[in-house]
């Protein structure tokens, strides 16, 4: 399936909610959740920072469910994530400290959390993120 998100918070929770309901159905709650959650991640981040919070371009999502994997395939058009934070390392931190918990930069962890595979290629002309997650 194929869908056009417009670059906008409220697009955004419109797709979300959809790929919700479209998830496979031998996915696990606690994982179909998580799946939601990077999903909003990925697409907030898109128009956030890809797009600097102004609009743009329809983002594509390709959402391929099967009966054994879920596929995700995402395009836009924003400025590329740097390179520098894709290979950064998450730190270790104390859960229970809430006080010294960083304030942002948990979006790519939680990303790769949620899916078996993450991929992403740096355009231009596009950015493409390719997602993958098992189901049991």
């Amino acid at each position: 399936m194929e869908f056009l998100v417009a670059a906008t918070h409220e697009e955004v929770s419109r797709a979300v909610a959809r790929f919700g309901e479209l998830l496979p159905a031998g996915l696990q709650a606690q994982d179909g959740h998580a799946v939601e959650i990077a999903m909003a991640e990925i697409l907030t981040n898109i128009v956030e920072h890809g797009y600097g919070g102004a609009g743009g371009p329809s983002i594509r999502v390709l959402w391929h469910p099967g009966e054994r994997q879920l596929d995700v395939e995402v395009w836009d058009q924003g400025r590329p994530i740097p390179a520098d934070r894709l290979s950064a390392v998450r730190a270790e931190f104390d859960p229970a400290d809430l006080a010294a918990l960083p304030e942002s930069g948990f979006g790519l962890e939680l990303i790769r959390s949620a899916f078996d595979k993450v991929e992403y290629e740096q355009g231009p002309p596009y950015n493409r993120l390719l997602l993958s997650k098992k189901v049991s």
